[in-house]
């Protein structure tokens, strides 16, 4: 059972996060040398871990929309808001 892409996503700015905290790479240019990513991309990555907690958890979980899309989960993220993340996380499942 492959998981969905944005899982995957937000598990690896988890996975990167844990990196910067353990100081194995010291800024998200490394990450993108490192990775080959470019900066921008990166920071779409890193990005993923201000969503809300619970957010977060039905991602990982799997209990996201199916098929859900980056590009439509990142206009959730025009706010770091949790209580404002959630108004458009409803609308984004209904």
């Amino acid at each position: 059972n492959k998981l969905p892409h944005i899982t995957r996503l937000l598990a690896l700015a988890h996975h990167l996060q844990d990196l910067l905290d353990q100081g194995t790479v010291h800024d998200y240019a490394d990450i993108a040398r490192l990775s080959g990513l470019s900066r921008a991309r990166v920071s779409q990555i890193m990005n993923l871990t201000l969503l809300a907690a619970e957010i977060q958890e039905e991602i990982l979980t799997g209990k996201q929309k199916d098929n859900l899309k980056e590009h439509v989960l990142r206009m959730t993220l025009k706010t770091v808001v949790w209580k404002e993340q959630a108004v458009m996380w409803g609308k984004l499942e209904t």
